[in-house]
């Protein structure tokens, strides 16, 4: 298998010169947030495909009064923080993690966001079950070509990796320092790299 190190590092699509089109009409002459949205391609993917899985939580069958009250508040909150990401060369960042870690919530907690997966660009949750790991992982992947991974355990810990090129397999990347973690991932079969631990033999899972 192959052995993953910490000489890895992030890669992310550059943003795009030409005008990409998300969930939102863009000749509206757009600002803030949503002036990037309409710049950057992979930013205005995850915006469409995170507005794909909110409308099917929101009118699924699933989706009793209590449930859309809670889903349009935490949808308002992550809206809130989404405007927070501030400006500079780490605004791009932000909203990436922000849209992945979103994409990723619909997914585990609303059954109906999962209904219609042919259409859109999102996979998950699995279980990614690691070799002398005390706890499950959930995994959920983002994007055309499975761009990122997002990895998240005991509701404390998460990370949204960026897909290296090259093979074999898909070896996926982020952070740095104490807060790095990195991802191999062939069929069935990955590699999970923690910051502050030898690299573990993992297996992919559908979740129990």
């Amino acid at each position: 298998m192959k052995r993953l190190s910490h000489a890895c590092c992030i890669l992310l699509a550059a943003t795009s010169a030409v005008a990409a089109q998300p969930s939102f009409d863009c000749g509206k002459a757009p600002a803030g947030v949503e002036a990037i949205l309409c710049q950057d391609e992979q930013l205005a993917s995850l915006d469409r495909e995170l507005d794909r899985l909110y409308r099917l939580a929101r009118d699924g069958s699933y989706a009793t009064a209590d449930r859309r009250d809670e889903l349009k508040a935490t949808h308002s909150r992550w809206l809130e923080r989404r405007g927070a990401c501030g400006e500079g060369p780490g605004q791009r960042w932000c909203l990436r993690d922000l849209y992945a870690n979103r994409i990723a919530e619909l997914r585990v907690y609303y059954a109906d966001a999962r209904s219609e997966d042919a259409l859109g660009i999102s996979r998950g949750p699995l279980v990614l079950a690691c070799q002398g790991f005390d706890s499950l992982i959930g995994l959920t992947f983002v994007g055309q070509s499975q761009d990122l991974a997002l990895i998240e355990w005991r509701n404390a810990y998460s990370y949204v990796l960026g897909r290296e090129r090259g093979g074999p397999g898909i070896t996926y990347t982020g952070g740095s320092g104490d807060e790095y973690a990195a991802l191999w991932v062939n069929g069935d079969d990955a590699q999970l790299l923690l910051a502050d631990r030898p690299a573990m033999d993992c297996k992919i899972e559908p979740p129990g």
